[in-house]
């Protein structure tokens, strides 16, 4: 299931990510994040990673794996 799917409120282990900087935010292969705000209306995400929180854009989203 992509980011872009996931339910908000909820934890997600990451599985695949092919995008470098979020990487380098922390959303890495084995990672947990938060999905804060998930709204379809919206062209972003919003996810917690740790006590940070970041907005990722729904095109990136989707191609971020989780379980």
């Amino acid at each position: 299931m992509s980011l872009n799917d996931a339910s908000e409120q909820q934890r997600y282990i990451i599985i695949s990510n092919p995008d470098r900087k979020t990487m380098e935010m922390g959303v890495y292969v084995g990672g947990v994040v938060t999905v804060q705000k998930n709204d379809r209306s919206e062209p972003n995400i919003v996810i917690g990673v740790g006590d940070a929180r970041y907005i990722i854009p729904r095109v990136l989203a989707t191609r971020i794996l989780i379980k």
